[in-house]
């Protein structure tokens, strides 16, 4: 019903509709990444040596979606891994 009422030209709401799925994906993937790290039984991970545990949440939302953006763009990375195999 946005497209009847704004009259976007139809690339555009292609293009941002397409922006929306993307991060939505993202964030899914961000949060449900973290929800596994969390519920993981190993108590050594790559986020004991990068983040304190009282960190702020904004900074784990941050760290996880750079993670997963990583994971998506890119063949490989040096910076992080995955230290238990629930990660």
């Amino acid at each position: 019903w946005v497209e009847s009422i704004l009259r976007p030209p139809p690339l555009l709401f292609r293009m941002l509709r397409i922006t929306f799925t993307i991060t939505m994906i993202v964030h899914l993937c961000a949060c449900s990444w973290w929800l596994t790290k969390e519920l993981s039984s190993g108590s050594s991970t790559y986020m004991a040596l990068d983040l304190d545990l009282a960190a702020p949440l904004w900074k784990k939302y941050v760290l996880a979606v750079y993670f997963i953006n990583t994971i998506f763009t890119t063949v490989g990375f040096g910076d992080i891994s995955a230290e238990n195999p629930a990660e």
